[in-house]
């Protein structure tokens, strides 16, 4: 089964994602205060289809990890809703291969619409962050081997993280 997944991380490079990484499930981290975060801090909870309190909540998400043995990280840089289309991409692929319960977690909030509608207009394309799930990305990201760290300086290059969960 790996050399399948080793398949998806190829294709994502050849995408143009830097970098991805395969994790047990058990490694990714879900904590009740990450969607604390988004309640208090973010500009688009309850505003985006993709955020809380729409999103799986942390006990939830905690059961449905528990339904996987892995996932995949990616990591970029530059335009996030990029990295999202890729991963959606991916999503698909993994799904057509075999891997029937290929679930995406994306980057950041949905921007597709510019301002979510009260009915979402592209459902094909709808999926949470992984912080609008409760995963603490720091923690499964760090995990995972990669470097993660707060920007101090906003000219600096942010990197981005999204995620597929794989049976």
């Amino acid at each position: 089964m790996t050399r399948e997944y080793a398949g998806i991380i190829k294709r994502a490079r050849e995408m143009g994602i830097l970098e991805a990484r395969i994790i047990p499930a058990e490694e990714i981290e879900v904590r009740e205060w990450v969607r604390l975060k988004c309640e208090f801090g973010c500009r688009d909870y309850g505003t985006n289809f993709t955020c809380p309190p729409y999103t799986p909540a942390a006990e939830r998400m905690k059961k449905i990890i528990g339904e996987y043995s892995k996932g995949i990280i990616f990591r970029s840089s530059g335009d996030y809703q990029k990295l999202n289309a890729l991963t959606l991409k991916l999503e698909k692929e993994a799904f057509l291969k075999g891997f029937y319960k290929a679930q995406g977690f994306l980057a950041g909030p949905c921007r597709i619409c510019g301002e979510c509608p009260r009915e979402c207009i592209y459902p094909e394309k709808k999926r949470p962050s992984m912080e609008a799930a409760s995963v603490d990305v720091f923690a499964t990201v760090s995990k995972s081997g990669f470097a993660i760290e707060v920007l101090q300086d906003p000219e600096e290059d942010p990197h981005y993280f999204s995620l597929i969960l794989m049976e």
